[in-house]
């Protein structure tokens, strides 16, 4: 009976414990912490909860953007985690010793992650000495032939809808096409998206399996709960990701199978491997699923957002509509060496990238434990692997960098000499604008993507006058974000070519 009269004083003892124990983080990461001296909301700083609540709930962005309008330039976020929107690139992402590493927690870690460019880590020079033939300027001109192709299918499929009077999902199309362009550079054959702008089953496949990476990172921070929830994904599930990763090794498998002398990407790799690069197969597999996501969703997904911006901007649309006619007497004027001469053309890419950038979160970097300075703020050694970021949304909308930062305004991009040249953007700080990200692990696909969206672009206005549908959400922009955005249809009305909306 003694005993059992102790129990509840037993479990007073041990909930007295637990609280204690949460008390006393709490005043030490309020407090004591090497943090504690820059500002954020109280309940970030004591826990990494709210940040993981905004993970899971897709409104990163649009929240962090909130707290740097309300607590400035660099803000606590997290216990271990603090947000710049200052000119702190070099600091974070650039090539200095030591190196700043990837923070896991941001991806949804398998094996074939950690084999790909994306986390490898001193194996990481290593593979893009062997990726970077695949996307230099000599290989992209010997690959133009491929890129147009498959605009010249777009316009083809445009037309036909153009006189069915349909709209079109502009967000599906450009997704179809920069897929079927990267397989076909990848794997040496399209997926046949083009034929008629559908998703296959692959790619609906692959879409699962990048918004489960996204929305699963939150579980990440909790190593054991991370381990339980893999182990307790449904069977069906598993195996549209496993097959979505396998139709990749296969793919991969029939293009080396191959004996052509093809300029695509992995002939250009191969060639590469002869004169001394080395991939593993395991690595080869593992970054052709990934250059088949990062070299295809994000351009897709920046062209949307700019169409969006386009078609409710006339004025903008008029002006750029005007250029790329004028420009060029005939279609097969329009190529990758004449569309980047178009000032306006590349200030609307540069600035529908900005207002609505296709990786909106920051990636975060941790720093090492002997310290770091960012941004003239020095992280003190051995200060709980401190992570960092500049999240490209916040930065690229807030007042401290550009002059009516919400305001779609590709002027803010032209040189002075240009007609359109307007001085209220002058101070604007333009070399936060960095999409692709700097330094060693910058995007790889910089070029080609460029390329990919001048000639999507200029081929869509050349062929056609476009105008927003009926049918399209006017709430197009309020989407949430899992790493990339979820983008939603958009839905566009495809007029003739004289018709200027």
């Amino acid at each position: 009976m003694a005993l059992l009269d102790s129990v509840p004083s037993i479990a007073i003892l041990a909930i007295s414990a637990v609280v204690l124990y949460f008390a006393t983080h709490a005043i030490y990461n309020l407090y004591f912490h090497p943090l504690s001296q820059h500002p954020g909301p109280i309940l970030n700083t004591i826990s990494p909860l709210p940040r993981l609540y905004w993970n899971i709930e897709g409104r990163e962005p649009q929240t962090v953007l909130k707290l740097h309008l309300k607590y400035g330039n660099i803000v606590r976020i997290a216990p271990n985690e603090l947000s710049f929107i200052t000119q702190a690139w070099k600091d974070i992402y650039g090539f200095k010793r030591p190196e700043l590493s990837k923070d896991w927690t941001m991806y949804a870690l398998s094996e074939n992650t950690k084999r790909s460019i994306i986390l490898s880590g001193t194996d990481h020079g290593r593979q893009r000495k062997m990726l970077a033939p695949a996307f230099s300027e000599r290989a992209l001109k010997l690959q133009q032939g491929m890129l147009t192709t498959y605009t010249g299918m777009m316009v083809e499929k445009l037309e036909e809808r153009m006189k069915e009077s349909k709209s079109v999902d502009m967000a599906k199309v450009f997704n179809c096409v920069t897929f079927d362009t990267i397989a076909d550079l990848m794997f040496g054959e399209p997926l046949g998206l083009c034929e008629n702008m559908e998703y296959s089953d692959w790619l609906s496949q692959l879409f699962v399996s990048i918004w489960l990476a996204g929305a699963s990172r939150a579980l990440q921070y909790f190593p054991l709960l991370f381990r339980l929830a893999t182990m307790m994904i449904p069977k069906h599930i598993q195996d549209t990701i496993d097959s979505s990763y396998q139709n990749t090794v296969d793919k991969v498998n029939k293009r080396l199978a191959m004996s052509t002398e093809r300029p695509d990407m992995l002939g250009l790799m191969l060639k590469h491997k002869e004169e001394g690069a080395e991939m593993t197969m395991d690595e080869l597999y593992a970054n052709a699923d990934l250059l088949m996501i990062a070299g295809t969703e994000t351009t897709a997904t920046s062209l949307s957002g700019l169409t969006w911006y386009l078609l409710n901007n006339k004025p903008v649309l008029e002006r750029l509509t005007k250029e790329v006619r004028e420009a060029f007497n005939s279609i097969d004027d329009i190529t990758m060496e004449s569309l980047p001469r178009l000032p306006y053309l590349s200030a609307c890419l540069e600035e529908g990238m900005r207002m609505f950038p296709a990786v909106a979160e920051g990636i975060r970097r941790v720093t090492p434990s002997t310290g770091a300075t960012i941004s003239g703020h020095f992280i003190p050694p051995n200060a709980s692997l401190v992570k960092v970021s500049i999240p490209h949304y916040a930065a690229y909308h807030h007042p401290t960098n550009f002059h009516s930062p919400t305001t779609f305004a590709p002027e803010r991009w032209l040189l002075s000499s240009h007609p359109l040249y307007n001085p209220i953007f002058a101070s604007d700080k333009k070399e936060i604008l960095q999409p692709f990200s700097v330094g060693p692990r910058n995007c790889i696909g910089l070029t080609l993507a460029y390329h990919e969206m001048r000639l999507i672009m200029a081929n869509l206005l050349w062929h056609f006058g476009v105008e927003l549908s009926g049918e399209c959400d006017e709430g197009w922009l309020d989407q949430s974000s899992h790493l990339v955005w979820d983008k939603k249809p958009l839905m566009v009305k495809i007029l003739a070519r004289g018709s200027v909306a």
